[in-house]
């Protein structure tokens, strides 16, 4: 059996401290956590949001209080700090077909669309097309995970552009898909919502996800607030 490799993290509630770092930006939920001791991520070179109950109690398990911000309420306070900000660096947006008006409202300019190829590892990342990255880009990955995250690795290493993984956030934001109630928001189990949409592939991800996931919560004693 592969044994579990210690990790520390790096987590923030605060946008504009998670701007402010040139590292990836990643969820921390059950996923997240999941990925922690995967070999084709780095959860040292990236900077976690805390999105869902999972990741609220991994960083109560290690004494910080950090408030749970789910994904299209933080690509919302992103936007309008981009606009704040008069941030005039090249912002692009990877994923297929995606619709971004009330996107393009709030940052008050319209993102570069690229569409991504599909893949089926992290290898077949290294081969993706970089040329349009530079130091001072940032990067929406709207893909689902892992896929987006080794995206992510990659975008930084070869071209130390600023990544936020951000998956399914933005088709809730642009209102095609539909947001949950309110109080399962507030319960941070979205996840169960989400189950009845593609219900046996979200189904195998979580399952397989879980297992991962709750192992990593006793190495929880490493999460620590980013500093800014």
């Amino acid at each position: 059996m592969k044994r579990q490799k210690s990790f520390s993290i790096r987590v923030s509630d605060d946008v504009e401290a998670l701007m402010g770092t040139q590292e990836p930006v990643v969820a921390l939920n059950l996923m997240g956590l999941s990925m922690l001791n995967n070999d084709d991520f780095m959860p040292e070179k990236s900077v976690f949001w805390v999105d869902g109950i999972v990741g609220s109690f991994a960083c109560l398990l290690a004494g910080l209080s950090i408030k749970r911000i789910p994904g299209r309420d933080l690509l919302v306070e992103v936007a309008k700090y981009i606009a704040s900000k008069r941030m005039e660096q090249p912002v692009f947006i990877l994923g297929g077909g995606l619709k971004t008006p009330r996107l393009t409202k709030l940052m008050k300019f319209a993102p570069v669309q690229i569409d991504f190829p599909w893949i089926n590892s992290s290898d077949d990342i290294n081969n993706f097309f970089l040329e349009n990255f530079c130091a001072n880009s940032i990067v929406f990955i709207a893909i689902a995970s892992p896929k987006q995250e080794w995206l992510a690795r990659v975008i930084y290493e070869k071209k130390s552009a600023k990544c936020i993984c951000i998956g399914g956030a933005l088709n809730m934001l642009e209102g095609i898909e539909k947001r949950p109630p309110e109080i399962i928001s507030k319960l941070g189990v979205e996840w169960l919502y989400r189950l009845q949409h593609e219900p046996r592939r979200r189904l195998k991800r979580l399952l397989d996800s879980l297992f991962k996931g709750l192992k990593s919560l006793f190495y929880a004693k490493n999460i620590r607030k980013l500093k800014y």
